[in-house]
């Protein structure tokens, strides 16, 4: 089975993508399912969740990095739209995207529901 991304490309910039048990950001007391910190190249992604949850929040966070490069300003919503309809995307064009995104998650039935319709 292929292994959780460590590093990702954005832009010109390589992000270490690292996996916790917990994400708490003591200044504003909060946990949270991910981080991405720009100036640091890095993205912190909550573990021992769905694969889907785990796959989205990795979309939500790349998103963040790409908004930092491209200087979108994109609100947390829109952020977070444009995640879960990447996710949507990839997981219901199995076809075309091949089902190694999802699996690296662990997620052993990607795609399986889209080619069972075609």
């Amino acid at each position: 089975m292929p292994q959780k991304p460590v590093i990702v490309k954005v832009g010109a910039h390589h992000y270490d993508v690292t996996y916790h048990d917990l994400i708490y950001d003591r200044d504003e007391q909060q946990e949270y399912m991910g981080r991405c910190s720009y100036p640091d190249l890095e993205m912190s992604l909550k573990e021992g969740r769905a694969p889907s949850q785990l796959a989205e929040t990795f979309l939500h966070e790349s998103v963040h990095a790409i908004n930092a490069d491209r200087r979108l300003d994109m609100s947390e919503q829109q952020v977070d739209q444009i995640a879960a309809g990447m996710l949507c995307l990839i997981v219901d064009n199995a076809a075309i995207f091949g089902d190694h995104f999802m699996e690296q998650w662990g997620d052993k039935d990607a795609g399986r529901d889209a080619r069972e319709k075609e």
